[in-house]
């Protein structure tokens, strides 16, 4: 019964820190953007973020920014739309949302869908080529059209999925992390007008570090289990 009590406090401990208010859902369909849900960044006078007609509008690096902190493992879904042969929409996590230039990059993981057809995972203010995978991809960016996406971050291992494919588009492992926070942004240019809809952020199960792992191994080693007298 102590053994099964200590190992029971272990698990806590590591676990309880991870109870956040999920599952994020929102379809932007009410016309105001949801203060509990989201910050909204417009860190350029010519930035806004809109939501009309159904969808939010990032315009000129106009960004929604997750108000709560988020679990290490989560899954980011939705859709999006480029309008403009310059946009793009970059979509940020584990980040503590601070900047890492003058153009108001944020920091932590980056995921971008750019109108070029490009899309890659990559560290904010760093280089794709830190994931250790297939981080740097092209898709059929169509624009005006929307496209569905799913991002399934372990804590470790990170996904990239698009339009209902079963393959990821651009996957790879790195363990950066800056913070919990997750956040959506366009490119900075005046005009630029990238959309989201049916955004949703969940838990998923996290790939533990090889320490807790071997920790948890350890306590079982140390508390053998007692055979009952016959």
């Amino acid at each position: 019964m102590k053994r099964l009590s200590f190992i029971s406090i272990f698990i806590s401990c590591w676990f309880l820190p991870c109870s956040f208010a999920l599952p994020i859902s929102d379809d932007f369909n009410d016309g105001i953007i949801d203060s509990a849900i989201w910050n909204v960044s417009t860190p350029f006078g010519q930035s806004a973020v809109l939501e009309q007609g159904g969808v939010a509008a990032l315009i000129a690096r106009g960004g929604l920014q997750t108000v709560s902190d988020l679990p290490n493992a989560i899954e980011i879904s939705g859709r999006f739309r480029l309008t403009h042969s310059l946009d793009n929409i970059k979509i940020a996590f584990r980040s503590d949302l601070t900047t890492t230039s003058t153009f108001a990059e944020l920091s932590g993981m980056i995921v971008e869908f750019n109108a070029g057809g490009g899309t890659f995972i990559a560290p904010g203010g760093g280089s794709a080529a830190s994931v250790i995978g297939n981080s740097l991809s092209t898709y059929d960016a169509n624009l005006g059209s929307f496209h569905s996406f799913r991002i399934v971050d372990d804590g470790l291992n990170i996904q990239v999925f698009l339009d209902g494919a079963s393959t990821p588009v651009v996957w790879g492992a790195i363990n950066h992390r800056t913070g919990q926070r997750a956040a959506f942004y366009n490119r900075e240019f005046s005009g630029l007008r990238a959309e989201l809809d049916f955004v949703q952020i969940a838990a998923v199960p996290e790939t533990l570090p090889a320490w807790v792992n071997g920790a948890f191994v350890a306590l079982l080693l140390a508390f053998p289990r007692r055979n009952k007298a016959l």
